[in-house]
């Protein structure tokens, strides 16, 4: 497109020295740029785009966008606009879009379990035959390009990789599109013009509060209420037991509500679980899940409710759909010596009790749990986590986690002085050696909890991602995937 249709598609203030040329893409990061590429300058947290834009420049880019009306460039145009993010999604959507449309476009929020909710309405929608994008915390995936994936580096990626997912997924016919919408990704504009149709909500609770994330609960409350409020939604299916649904819910032209009430349109009864997974009847029909934990019998239960809502199949249709199902990181199961060995993404104060009750119900033995917490946001999660890791483990290693510019030694201090019982807590801040020690500790028939990383191949020490996965740990001293054989 050339960037003179291109400018007078989107909202800007204003532009100066127009030097035509063809734009074949768009991008907020400097390294990104090539040859007919506009760069688009975010202001961040920690730095500003502005600082990028000679190596941008160099890289080819053939148009600056900015807000800094002050910015002077020479021989490219440069596009003044008054939300620089707004612009980013603008233009990919252009771009990479264009006029594509899906059957439906899914997004599900809240505080925990979007990732289950989204990977099983992924499997839930492939089981019945129904072509489908999956953009998330575990990567960029589609049931018609043979399960290929694309890592992300959050929840929901930038507008720019977003908005070029859809429009090559819509091209090749597929009908379907899932996404996960974290609270960041609304308040920062990066589905700023996607068309959801139905949005799901898994409920709500205080996280992600602190410098560069949400100033107070309320702030976050609110930022999760956009995704129903501004984004055209006909459909909302929301967990009835959450007591912010139906503030959720307000306006949408159709509420369906999931939960453990009779009354709901979706009801769910008689949970039971094990290692292998949870069974429940969903408006009286038997779902076998394989993943284990009472709480992933709502996560089901809310992907089952809306593949049957948009798909018109009955509930039975889906009663062993997921029963083989396993998400990295979710609840993942492994074995050594006869101890069992959980990995999980658990990371906030509710969910860690989640796994830790689920945990709990099963264990015959001892449960040993390693955890740390991240640096330089959530500071007030620590001392809630030691908390629940106190209450339901007979010992805690406590390690690092993402701990970003905070030092490693003083985020596990704060962590373990929060023990009243400190025999019961050991500090190692490698990640790695605090794994070897939960194994040496163990005994048969001992349950060992890594939480907080689950899927994610890396930490973040002092901006940069350090390679690092639980998985390939535990894999080198001689765990293997699955749960030890039956006696």
């Amino acid at each position: 497109m050339l960037l003179s249709k291109l400018i007078s598609l989107i909202e800007h203030d204003s532009f100066r020295g127009l030097s035509e040329c063809e734009v074949t893409d768009v991008t907020d990061r400097s390294s990104e740029v090539t040859e007919g590429t506009v760069f688009v300058c975010i202001k961040g947290s920690k730095t500003s785009g502005e600082l990028y834009i000679n190596e941008a420049l160099r890289n080819g880019a053939c148009a600056i966008v900015t807000t800094d009306k002050k910015v002077k460039i020479q021989s490219k145009t440069v596009i003044f606009s008054k939300n620089a993010r707004k612009s980013l999604a603008e233009i990919a959507k252009i771009l990479y879009f264009g006029s594509h449309k899906f059957k439906r476009i899914i997004g599900i929020t809240g505080t925990k379990g979007k990732t289950t909710t989204a990977e099983m309405l992924y499997k839930c929608l492939e089981g019945i035959g129904i072509n489908t994008l999956f953009i998330g915390t575990t990567g960029i995936k589609s049931t018609d390009f043979g399960e290929s994936i694309l890592e992300t580096e959050n929840t929901t990626p930038s507008a720019s990789l977003l908005y070029r997912a859809l429009g090559e997924a819509a091209l090749r016919g597929t009908e379907v599109a899932v996404i996960e919408v974290s609270s960041q990704a609304l308040a920062t504009l990066r589905v700023y013009g996607i068309p959801f149709d139905v949005c799901i909500f898994t409920g709500l609770s205080e996280d992600h509060i602190g410098a560069g994330e949400h100033k107070d609960i309320s702030d976050y409350r609110e930022a999760k209420r956009m995704l129903f409020r501004d984004y055209g939604a006909r459909t909302a299916i929301i967990n009835s037991s959450d007591s912010e649904s139906e503030f959720m819910a307000r306006g949408v032209k159709r509420t369906v509500r999931v939960g453990y009430d009779a009354d709901d349109d979706f009801s769910i009864t008689g949970v039971s679980f094990d290692l292998r997974g949870v069974g429940f009847l969903l408006n009286g029909v038997p779902i076998s899940v394989g993943i284990p934990g009472d709480h992933n019998a709502l996560n089901a239960a809310l992907a089952i409710a809306t593949a049957s809502e948009i798909s018109g199949e009955a509930i039975s249709r889906f009663a062993n759909v997921l029963s083989d199902i396993s998400i990295c990181g979710r609840l993942e199961c492994w074995n050594w010596q006869n101890r069992y060995i959980i990995i999980d993404f658990a990371h906030n104060p509710n969910s860690f009790e989640a796994i830790f009750k689920s945990i709990s119900a099963l264990a015959t033995r001892r449960i040993i749990a390693v955890y740390g917490s991240v640096g330089n946001r959530c500071r007030g999660r620590r001392s809630a986590l030691a908390a629940v890791a106190e209450r339901f483990a007979d010992l805690s290693i406590i390690t690092s986690d993402d701990t970003d510019g905070e030092m490693v030694e003083k985020i596990c201090a704060e962590i373990y002085s929060s023990y009243r019982d400190k025999s019961r807590a050991f500090v190692v801040p490698d990640r790695c050696e605090a794994i070897k020690k939960a194994f040496a500790l163990s005994e048969e028939g001992d349950f060992i909890l890594l939480l907080g990383k689950g899927h994610e191949k890396f930490q973040i020490v002092n901006g940069r991602r350090i390679p690092f996965s639980e998985q390939a740990v535990i894999s080198s001293i001689g765990a293997v995937r699955g749960l030890p054989p039956r006696k």
